[in-house]
């Protein structure tokens, strides 16, 4: 929704601040007052074309800003170009500042929220936020991708259109799976045999993690087992197995300071560290005794284990590899085999193809009934509508045509539309006269304003050729339209203004021997008057204003009832 337009040095303005409200806002002025020149200036600040001649005469610049409450796929849009925070978590409380200017040397620079934009970046965020039906650049109905999503919004096609993305995103990977193995045949089986001769020479060995470190252990022990034996009985020798061993002459000396300690008491602290001398030298003959008791010097074994680390390292060498990697290289190759050997299972492949084309022409045929059935109901309400909108005889049809099969479905959905009768029904984006196209987009936005996905729609040239009884329902329709989305149409008709919420009137006048535009609010007595001119000219009777309060009475009845 637009919350307000701040315009400097553009055209004949020379500064005004607008704000705007929700609901009709119509824009009223005599004809070359400039009530094109917000519109110009809405179409700039979303990424219109620059145009040097906006610069106000005798400035160097124009700057126009817009504020708007971004609906969700402009919030979208705003995260996915880095304007907003992603912490940033109910949208509906943001708001988005777009700021353009240019020179006099037409450069132009625009920023949205602070941060420095793109002409493209512009013009995204402004197809989310504003669509402008007449003479704009902005008309979103006339984009073919505009109307499918438009049609589907319109049939609740939601949950049908995922089914179908989805069926179509399966069948693209499954036909990419398919390919490849195609494709990749020759380079795919050379790397497979590859992988066999791996796999066989491995599995041959059967390498298990941890081996060969166990094996370096075992083998250390069993070659050194004959000088451990040895060395360690002369250690065991010394410690008990002689008449001078160490633990009898420990105990000798334990012997003789006890003996001392009756003499002098202080004598029994000296006796304590070779009591526990003798129980640590203990303690040591023990456990060399019993590992003594355990030493293996089984020679068979040994050899068993020099012909595994043998093994293991002539493998390891054959593959480049550390004897240590053997086992994961083990296991690596087993997982790529088995992945090589499903990628090349053809049958298996074309089988998921085929479930996946199955699935997704199902969901496509159903979406299909649906659009099909959803345009022919369009059509007639919106040809209904056309009758009273000054278009009687005028047709409009929603076309469903079958097309290649695509991400969208199976369908090309066309809106096209006959304005008077005799006249062949073409598409919408060929109808010549912009009052016509403007009108036929007020049906289509009355008709589906419950699945509008734009919150602002601006109607130029929507009263062109039109009066009376045709231009009282225009406006109404507008009101109405305004209860689901933010209207702003440029009016030259009483009727229209009189069914605005909001009234702003474009005026020109000569300051300083210079030509001004303003641009103001009106009240309540001022719409008055306002309309009282739309409808007798400059001289404005006392019938007229009566007439013209009239216009504005009837419009707020309707509001209350």
């Amino acid at each position: 929704m637009l919350l307000n337009l701040d315009l400097k040095n553009f055209v004949l303005i020379e500064h005004t601040h607008l704000e705007f409200s929700s609901g009709l806002t119509t824009l009223t002025g005599e004809t070359g007052a400039g009530k094109s020149i917000l519109l110009d200036a809405l179409g700039f600040v979303l990424g219109g074309k620059a145009d040097i001649n906006w610069i106000r005469h005798s400035q160097n610049k124009a700057d126009i800003s817009a504020t708007f409450i971004p609906n969700q796929a402009a919030y979208q849009c705003l995260l996915n170009n880095n304007f907003i925070e992603a912490t940033v978590v109910d949208s509906a409380i943001e708001t988005v500042c777009i700021r353009r200017t240019i020179d006099i040397n037409n450069r132009s620079r625009c920023t949205v929220n602070g941060s420095v934009a793109t002409m493209a970046q512009l013009r995204e965020l402004g197809e989310c936020l504003i669509d402008i039906h007449g003479q704009g650049d902005h008309q979103s109905l006339l984009k073919p991708n505009n109307q499918r999503i438009l049609l589907d919004a319109y049939a609740h096609n939601q949950l049908a259109y995922k089914t179908v993305r989805y069926g179509w995103d399966n069948l693209q990977t499954s036909l990419k799976a398919l390919h490849n193995a195609e494709t990749q045949y020759t380079q795919l089986d050379a790397q497979r045999e590859q992988l066999v001769w791996v796999f066989e020479e491995l599995s041959a060995i059967q390498p298990t993690t941890g081996e060969w470190q166990q094996l370096e252990i075992d083998h250390k022990r069993l070659s050194h087992s004959a000088t451990l034996l040895a060395q360690l009985q002369d250690v065991l020798t010394v410690l008990d197995d002689s008449e001078h061993s160490l633990l009898q002459r420990t105990r000798s000396l334990n012997t003789t300071i006890n003996h001392l300690s009756k003499y002098d008491t202080h004598i029994t602290q000296l006796a304590e560290p070779l009591e526990l001398a003798y129980i640590q030298l203990q303690e040591a003959s023990h456990n060399i005794a019993s590992y003594l008791n355990k030493i293996d010097l089984d020679s068979d074994q040994l050899v068993t284990i020099e012909l595994r680390l043998a093994t293991l390292h002539s493998i390891a060498r054959k593959l480049r590899l550390s004897p240590t990697d053997l086992p994961e290289r083990f296991k690596t190759v087993q997982a790529e085999l088995n992945r090589l050997n499903a990628e090349q299972d053809f049958s298996v492949l074309r089988n998921a193809v085929a479930a996946a084309q199955k699935h997704y022409d199902t969901a496509a045929n159903n979406l299909s009934k649906t659009r099909i059935d959803a345009a022919k109901k369009l059509g007639h309400k919106i040809t209904h509508l056309m009758q009273s909108l000054a278009l009687s005889g005028g047709q409009f049809a929603a076309i469903c045509t079958p097309t290649v099969a695509c991400v969208h479905g199976i369908d090309h959905i066309e809106f096209q539309v006959s304005a008077n009768i005799g006249q062949p029904i073409r598409p919408l984006a060929k109808v010549a006269s912009g009052g016509e196209l403007a009108r036929i987009s007020l049906a289509l936005c009355v008709v589906t304003s419950s699945q509008t996905f734009i919150p602002t729609l601006i109607f130029d040239e929507v009263d062109s050729g039109i009066g009376g009884a045709t231009a009282d329902i225009v406006g109404q329709k507008l009101r109405q339209l305004g209860k689901t989305v933010q209207v702003l149409a440029v009016t030259h008709l009483p009727q229209v203004a009189a069914n605005a919420h909001q009234q702003l009137k474009v005026s020109k006048s000569l300051v300083n021997d210079t030509t001004v535009s303003t641009v103001l609010a009106l009240n309540e007595a001022e719409r008055c008057q306002e309309i009282a001119r739309m409808l007798g000219g400059e001289h404005i009777t006392f019938t007229t204003l009566q007439h013209a309060q009239e216009l504005l009475n009837v419009a707020a009845q309707r509001t209350a009832d």
